[in-house]
């Protein structure tokens, strides 16, 4: 038959115990506290990922495809990052390209053509706003003699990168910082701790 367990009386515990429990508590509390944090960003971000697939006619392709594109053999891909300077400076996606997003369709041509008769070239900023608005510039004005494959932007932009710790680098090397853009969008890095706004 079964029996209520007991309510345990915390009167009776020895001290040890009651001093003891509130700091055994602590890492389980941390987590809690940084949990509603880490889920409330990935919502938002996922929130502007939907948006921008649904209201823009542009490829979009996940980190993963261009993770896999950065490691192997040869790549198909050619990375263009849309953000400033500043930005760019603090952390970038390996061999990517800056690319001002005030660029005209007509000098991107000039410049990137002949690298894009056998790539496609694959637009990123923060979380994909800059880098899908030039992507949809630039793809409306492709017409012979410019044969070149329509660009891709890469969904959720550097921070879905940063988020899922994906490798960066700057002129130094490696890092894990990233330029949060500014107070409002920082809030949607998992690790606000690494946002940086120099390398």
């Amino acid at each position: 038959m079964y029996r209520r367990p007991e309510k345990t009386n915390l009167n009776t515990l020895p001290l040890w115990h009651a001093l003891l429990r509130p700091i055994l508590m602590i890492p389980a509390l941390m987590i809690t506290l940084a949990l509603p944090g880490a889920v409330k960003a990935e919502n938002a971000l996922e929130k502007i990922e939907q948006t921008l697939i649904a209201d823009h006619d542009i490829q979009q392709i996940s980190n993963r495809v261009v993770l896999d594109d950065l490691t192997a053999g040869s790549s198909t891909l050619v990375l263009f990052d849309t953000r400033g300077a500043e930005e760019f400076a603090v952390s970038h996606l390996t061999g990517a390209i800056r690319l001002d997003p005030e660029t005209t369709a007509e000098a991107f041509f000039a410049a990137y053509a002949p690298l894009l008769k056998t790539k496609q070239a694959v637009f990123y900023c923060s979380v994909g706003r800059r880098s899908t608005a030039l992507a949809l510039a630039i793809a409306r004005q492709i017409r012979p003699p410019n044969p070149i494959k329509p660009p891709a932007n890469m969904i959720g932009g550097i921070f879905r990168w940063h988020n899922e710790s994906k490798p960066l680098v700057n002129a130094n090397g490696t890092t894990d910082k990233v330029h949060p853009y500014n107070w409002y969008w920082k809030r949607l890095l998992k690790y606000p701790d690494k946002a940086a706004n120099k390398p």
